[in-house]
C-alpha cells in the first residue's frame, strides 16, 4: 500500500511516496479506501521535527495525516455501531506518533 511519509525531519521536500504493508481490520475496527486527508498544524509539527521527542517512540518511515474521510472497504469482528462495507465516513486517526492518514487505507477503531 502507499503511502506519504518521510524518514527524516525537515521541509516538504522530505516527504516521498512510500510502500507500507496492508492492514486489515481487527477487533472492532474498520478500515477505510482513504479518499481524503487534512493537512493539520500537528502534521507540519511532526515533519519539522518538533514532535520529534514523542515520535521517537516508533521508527520511520513517518506518516502524517490526522483527520481523513473515505469509504468502509472491511468491517471486523465486534463491531456493533452499524457501520457496514460501503459507507462514506469521517475520521480522527489518533496515534502517539505521527498519526498514519496520508494513506491509501487506513484501521480505525469503531467501539
Amino acid at each position: 500500500m502507499q503511502a506519504i511519509g518521510f524518514y527524516e525531519f525537515g521541509g516538504p521536500d522530505v516527504l516521498r511516496v512510500i510502500n507500507i504493508p496492508e492492514e486489515h481490520a481487527g477487533l472492532g475496527q474498520v478500515r477505510i479506501r482513504n479518499y481524503a486527508a487534512t493537512v493539520n498544524p500537528t502534521d507540519l509539527l511532526a515533519r519539522n521535527g518538533s514532535r520529534s521527542e514523542q515520535m521517537s517512540l516508533d521508527p520511520p518511515p513517518y506518516v502524517p495525516g490526522m483527520e481523513v474521510s473515505g469509504i468502509v472497504d472491511e468491517v471486523g469482528q465486534g463491531v456493533g455501531t452499524g457501520i457496514k462495507v460501503g459507507d462514506s465516513v469521517l475520521g480522527i486517526v489518533v496515534t502517539r506518533g505521527s498519526h498514519g492518514g496520508y494513506r491509501e487505507q487506513l484501521v480505525l477503531d469503531a467501539r
